[in-house]
């Protein structure tokens, strides 16, 4: 053969080989670490009495939650996850948040696929040490699978990924988890995340020394009329121009401005009018 011919396979070998090796990621990108999700949100998904397939051969069906709670500080979503009554065979067992609800008949087929909106998919299993390239509902291919001889198992982790903001395509409250064989992917069982705490109220406004009032057009009125500095305007400082109760009015252009004499002005008067005309009588001879 000649060397013409040999290299182009060796170049799609070794492509194919560099391929492999290079870090799966979803066609959107990693995904990103999702912040700002709601203080104490809880969602909890519990499996139900009865498998959807029934040829596992345990009594009953696998029993286990998922609770899943916003991290303190808004980064990701904490786990918290128990099972129990495991297959003795089939192992090790996977589980996954997929991408539709579980409906009322319990069909685990009707959840659809894994929960990823990157685009990732899930030919190539996880790389759990780049946790940012595995889809975002693989929640076992990231933090580790179930064998069979951890019965009763559970695990607690934070996946910063996760989203319980409604209309991020991570959000995962209106969706479904599903619990696989592990060795060829069978849906032993499922159910859907359901809202138990819906979160931390927001604190009301904060005021100092405020009384809150039952009526929100109601404002307490002063009890004495505002203090008017000298050569200041009364009514700039009153809303409306109006003048407070005890305050003096100016006059009106109907006012009589001529003084008003009083009784004792009128007596004072006299003994001046009686002198006066005693000073005239000696003068003139009167």
């Amino acid at each position: 053969m000649r060397a013409s011919s040999v290299l182009p396979v060796v170049l799609a070998t070794v492509g194919r080989v560099a391929a492999q090796d290079a870090p799966t990621t979803g066609e959107l990108g990693d995904a990103e670490i999702v912040v700002g999700n709601p203080p104490g949100l809880v969602y909890e998904a519990v499996l139900p009495d009865e498998p959807f397939f029934a040829g596992v051969a345990i009594e009953g069906n696998v029993k286990g939650s998922i609770i899943a709670t916003s991290a303190p500080d808004g980064v990701g979503v904490e786990f918290k996850v128990q099972f129990s009554n495991l297959p003795k065979e089939g192992g090790p067992f996977s589980y996954h948040i997929h991408s539709a609800p579980v409906p009322e008949d319990g069909n685990c087929t009707a959840a659809r696929a894994h929960l990823d909106p990157y685009i990732r998919g899930q030919a190539i299993p996880c790389d759990d040490s780049r946790p940012e390239t595995c889809e975002v509902g693989d929640l076992s291919g990231k933090h580790g699978l179930i064998d069979s001889a951890e019965d009763p198992y559970e695990a607690t982790y934070l996946d910063p990924y996760s989203s319980l903001i409604e209309g991020q395509g991570a959000f995962f409250g209106n969706r479904s988890f599903v619990f696989h064989f592990g060795s060829n992917l069978t849906r032993i069982t499922c159910a859907n995340f359901e809202l138990k705490n819906s979160g931390t109220p927001l604190p009301p406004p904060h005021s100092d020394n405020c009384t809150t009032s039952t009526a929100s057009d109601t404002y307490p009125q002063p009890t004495t009329p505002p203090t008017q500095s000298e050569g200041s305007d009364v009514s700039s400082q009153v809303s409306g121009g109006a003048l407070p109760t005890g305050s003096i009015p100016e006059p009106s252009s109907t006012s009589s401005l001529e003084p008003i004499q009083t009784a004792g002005a009128a007596t004072a008067a006299v003994p001046f009018a009686i002198l006066g005309a005693a000073i005239l009588a000696g003068v003139f001879g009167m």
